[in-house]
C-alpha cells in the first residue's frame, strides 16, 4: 500500500497540510460515506478538535470516501477509494485503519469515537505505544495512572 495511500489528501480541508509534516510511517485511513450521521458526527466532533488536528497532522491522514470510484491516489492513479474499503474489510462507517509503511494495521476504529476517546487512540499510535502493548493494556495502564 505504502506511497500510493500517503499521497492522498484531496478534499481533506483541514487536514490537508499534513503532509507537509506528517510520520511518513503511519498512515491513518479514514472511511467514511456520504450521508452517514455518524461521520458527520465524527467531522463535526473530534475531527474539528484543535488537540486531534495537533496529532492528525503527524499522520498521513488520508480520506476515503467508500462510495467514490475515484482513485486514491489521483495523481498517481491508485486504485479506487471504494475498491480499497472492500479490500480492508469496511462494513461499518466511520471506521479508521493506522496502518505501518509496511501496510501492517496497528489498530481499527470501527463506528463513532467521542474525542477524548478518539484522542487516546491517536496518542497510542503516534507515540508508538502499540509497539509495546494492546490498546486494551495502554488504557489500563493510563487509568491506574501510569
Amino acid at each position: 500500500m505504502g506511497a500510493v495511500i500517503l499521497a492522498l489528501l484531496a478534499g481533506a480541508g483541514a487536514y490537508a497540510d499534513s503532509a507537509k509534516t506528517a510520520d511518513p510511517e503511519i498512515t491513518a485511513l479514514y472511511f467514511f460515506q456520504q450521508g452517514c450521521i455518524y461521520c458527520a458526527r465524527f467531522e463535526a466532533g473530534p475531527l474539528k478538535d484543535q488537540t486531534v488536528l495537533g496529532e492528525l497532522k503527524t499522520l498521513n491522514f488520508v480520506r476515503v470516501n467508500i462510495s467514490s470510484n475515484a482513485p486514491v491516489d489521483p495523481g498517481k492513479g491508485g486504485k479506487p477509494q471504494q475498491q480499497l474499503a472492500r479490500e480492508q474489510g469496511v462494513d461499518i462507517y466511520p471506521t479508521l485503519v493506522f496502518k505501518t509503511s509496511e501496510g501492517n494495521e496497528i489498530a481499527r476504529i470501527r463506528g463513532f469515537f467521542e474525542t477524548r476517546d478518539f484522542l487516546e487512540m491517536l496518542k497510542y499510535v503516534t507515540r508508538k505505544h502499540y509497539v509495546e502493548e494492546s490498546f486494551e493494556k495502554y488504557l489500563e495502564r493510563l487509568a491506574r495512572g501510569g
